[in-house]
């Protein structure tokens, strides 16, 4: 079975990964300690409007 993306497609995905793997690093490290709550959620929301900035600007 061959799947065929688009470049938008390809390029959404690559974002969420981006999102993804950022989100299990500040999760650990929430789990751990090392951040609180309030700190996790900012920096979710950072990076998705840092991720959204980038896609606009495309």
């Amino acid at each position: 079975m061959i799947l065929v993306y688009t470049k938008e497609e390809i390029e959404e995905l690559r974002r969420a990964h981006e999102l993804a793997e950022a989100v299990k690093i500040w999760h650990k490290m929430l789990q751990n300690g090392d951040l609180n709550s309030d700190v996790f959620i900012k920096l979710v929301g950072e990076k998705i409007e840092e991720i959204e900035r980038r896609r606009e600007d495309d």
